[in-house]
């Protein structure tokens, strides 16, 4: 007969590979259900790639124009802070002229409404304007003391 271990060796044995198989036929199972699963989502899949894609590719073309945008933005606002800087140089160089204006500017005013005043007068206007001038003068020099002849 055989040898009292190798029975019972062989018994644990059977009793293991009896217990293995029903774990064996559900990972087989699950295997199997994995492989229908990816073979259902795998298209879909693939067209959910492909969308991401463009997606990605769309994200990237307005990245770049936004990058683009900003460049020119920068651009325009160093123009315009040296348009800025121009106007204010300007500004500086032409107060005293301003300056002048204001101080020459009514007496040009002045003498430019004089001289219309005299083309729109007629000729003997001229003498007899100045004839009542130089009575007024005389008259504002006279003074009481100097009709009585005291002095």
């Amino acid at each position: 007969m055989q040898d009292p271990w190798s029975i019972v060796i062989m018994v644990l044995l059977a009793v293991l590979v009896g217990a293995c198989l029903p774990v064996l036929f559900m990972i087989f199972s699950t295997l199997g259900s994995v492989r229908q699963l990816i073979q259902k989502t795998g298209p879909r899949l693939d067209a959910v790639l492909k969308e991401v894609q463009e997606t990605t590719g769309r994200l990237n073309k307005a990245t770049k124009g936004m990058d683009e945008s900003a460049q020119r933005a920068k651009k325009l606002l160093d123009a315009t802070g040296e348009l800025g800087e121009s106007v204010q140089r300007l500004n500086h160089s032409l107060k005293p002229a301003v300056a002048l204006g204001s101080i020459v500017g009514p007496a040009v005013a002045v003498a430019v409404k004089s001289f219309l005043d005299r083309q729109t007068q007629p000729d003997g206007a001229d003498d007899a304007e100045e004839q009542d001038r130089t009575t007024e003068t005389e008259t504002e020099t006279e003074t009481p003391s100097s009709i009585g002849g005291e002095r």
